[in-house]
């Protein structure tokens, strides 16, 4: 099943020139075709898409991509600290 381009018409644009190989372009093509749109309407798209993938990807998850043990040691001190306290006690 495709999927239209979900352009939004914005009123301001400007024209830019590109420079891209020739299998590339065709692809393009291809894709604005079987979306039923125009090739600035699916570049709008695929940059709307990329901005939406970066937003949703949380900046924290990464923050310890080198460090498996420091996370490692991190949540097991965190569930000890935690079988070893009762969240419902009150605090004086």
């Amino acid at each position: 099943m495709t999927q239209a381009c979900k352009f939004s018409g914005q009123s301001s644009v400007e024209k830019v020139e590109l420079e891209i190989d020739k299998q590339t372009l065709e692809r393009a093509k291809l894709l604005a075709e079987t979306r039923k749109c125009t090739l600035a309407e699916l570049i709008a798209e695929v940059i709307k898409l990329l901005a939406a993938a970066n937003v949703t990807k949380d900046p924290w998850m990464g923050l310890f991509a080198d460090e498996p043990e420091l996370v490692n040691e991190i949540l097991e001190e965190a569930m000890k600290n935690r079988a070893s306290q009762s969240f419902h006690q009150k605090i004086a």
